[in-house]
């Protein structure tokens, strides 16, 4: 937070109590949620508000990551998923490409809403569960 503050964005939290538990690889989605975080940061060059809130229902946990930002191109909408697809002069186009890939890895899915020249909206959405939400690596040890 201490670096969105130096950058003039303001954090809005909006978090939900008593989510359901969910079975994922901690690393795997800290690094969606820091894909998601910088490409909001460099959205908002001038600074802006980034909210993040999270909601549950009875088979899913949602977390919505906002910005206010210069938004998203309509004919960009489509392509932000495919690999190497970026808008950015020094970017490689595989942040949110990855993101999408873990979260399938992981039962559940991304979706982004965007108004050009008004921000943002990605939420990412997790199935409720135990273990065998995530898929696991074929295991051939002693095979």
């Amino acid at each position: 937070e201490r670096q969105m503050r130096e950058h003039g964005i303001a954090v809005e939290k909006r978090l939900a109590h008593g989510l359901p538990p969910i079975q994922v690889d901690p690393e795997q989605i800290k690094q969606v949620l820091l894909n998601l975080i910088l490409n909001a940061v460099d959205a908002m060059p001038m600074g802006g508000t980034l909210t993040v809130e999270t909601t549950a229902t009875n088979d899913a946990v949602a977390c919505r990551l906002s910005d206010t930002g210069k938004g998203i191109k309509r004919e960009d909408m489509t392509k932000v998923f495919n690999p190497f697809f970026t808008t950015k002069p020094a970017g490689t186009g595989l942040g949110l490409s990855i993101a999408h890939r873990i979260l399938e890895g992981h039962k559940g899915r991304i979706e982004v809403f965007s108004r050009e020249g008004r921000g943002a909206t990605f939420t990412i959405t997790l199935p409720v569960g135990s273990e065998g939400t995530r898929e696991k690596p074929n295991d051939t040890s002693g095979r």
